[in-house]
């Protein structure tokens, strides 16, 4: 599964994962259930706290069915533990299709942005962030890292 799901951090309120690979029926036969346990375990981490996705879909290569509905289930899960936004980098057209229809099937449409780029995912995700910590009242600083870990 590492070349498939990677988290990448997930504190502070942000989930930070990367997608790799194919997402066929195979993969998904196959890792679904690892995948599906390990972005559930980081969810439930934020204990129903406000959270931000960022999921690095750079390394994924097609989004077929089988894999439009695994992202689909992962969508719906984070809203009902109250996603806040998600933010998703992929430069493949085909890919952002994908994921647009798999949005609009869970209600999530209205909570995420796909970029094409890092930078735009960490100017984008500084915005969501201020916007986030703006609601709770709390301040939770950006760490350095982050631009490294996404660039």
């Amino acid at each position: 599964m590492p070349e498939l799901f990677e988290v990448i951090e997930c504190r502070d309120g942000l989930f930070h994962f990367r997608l790799s690979g194919f997402l066929d029926e195979e993969a998904v036969a196959e890792h679904g259930a690892a995948i599906s346990h390990a972005y559930q375990a980081a969810v439930d981490s934020f204990a129903g706290e406000p959270f931000i996705v960022l999921a690095d879909l750079r390394r994924l290569r097609t989004l077929p069915k089988a894999g439009e509905d695994l992202v689909r289930a992962l969508m719906r899960y984070g809203r009902t533990r109250n996603l806040f936004w998600s933010i998703n980098i992929s430069p493949s057209a085909l890919t952002r299709a994908g994921l647009k229809d798999a949005a609009q099937m869970t209600d999530t449409a209205r909570l995420r942005s796909v970029v094409e780029t890092p930078a735009q995912a960490l100017a984008l995700l500084e915005e969501k962030r201020r916007e986030m910590e703006g609601r709770q009242g709390a301040a939770a600083p950006l760490r350095q890292h982050l631009r490294q870990e996404v660039s």
